[in-house]
């Protein structure tokens, strides 16, 4: 999977729940290894500026915030139509 196609599914999980999420568990959905998924963490709160939060109960977003990612996302096959 392309690494903006894991922002876009790690951002979609983290929108999703009301609960913080494991890092095994995001490494699991995400089908990485935990270098990658630190990698994703900080490209998702430094290069796009999301709330991002890790502590000893999971990885979630700010419930403060209000936080989306820009753009409209399309795959491979919906651009190749």
């Amino acid at each position: 999977m392309a690494k903006l196609d894991n922002i876009y599914l790690l951002d979609s999980i983290l929108q999703s729940r009301r609960t913080p999420a494991s890092i095994a568990y995001l490494m699991e959905r995400l089908s990485c290894s935990s270098a990658t998924f630190y990698r994703l963490f900080d490209e998702l709160r430094d290069g796009f500026n999301a709330p991002i939060m890790r502590d000893k109960s999971g990885v979630y977003y700010d419930p403060k915030a209000n936080f989306s990612l820009p753009g409209v996302r399309l795959n491979t096959e919906e651009t190749n139509g």
